[in-house]
């Protein structure tokens, strides 16, 4: 992004969250984590606000400024959920999934809902994704 930049342009980017308070993707991880204690989470390159801001800062980039945003995610159902973000979806969960036989997928499915619904019926539910937004300025040379 660097690269294609003029001096005196923005350089900005969002990424996911890798900490705690993003109940997006921590749901499912703790439900992996819980059916098989050997599985470690993947590091994130940039999952920090620490850690993008090093980056951003390393590219040569001034004026950064950083703000954490954390919104609802707002799903219609549990089923809903599930098809479209993991059976469907990307990224390392998503692809965690699919690589699953399907006793153990439903074994991590059953796991993840009680994380999110608990013993309640299927139906719509908020949780909260959290990402980091950076921005910086390239200097004029």
């Amino acid at each position: 992004m660097r690269r294609v930049t003029k001096p005196g342009g923005v350089v900005a980017a969002c990424w996911w969250d890798t900490g705690r308070e993003n109940e997006f993707h921590q749901c499912v991880w703790d439900a992996i984590v819980s059916l098989d204690p050997s599985i470690k989470r993947p590091a994130m390159a940039y999952g920090s606000g620490e850690l993008l801001s090093s980056l951003w800062n390393s590219a040569g980039l001034t004026n950064i400024k950083l703000a954490g945003l954390s919104l609802p995610y707002e799903s219609v159902s549990f089923e809903h959920f599930w098809r479209y973000q993991y059976l469907q979806g990307q990224g390392s969960a998503a692809a965690y999934v699919a690589a699953l036989p399907g006793d153990r997928r439903e074994k991590l499915k059953e796991r993840f809902r009680k994380n999110v619904l608990g013993n309640g019926p299927d139906r719509p539910f908020t949780i909260k994704a959290k990402v980091w937004a950076v921005r910086g300025v390239l200097p004029f040379m």
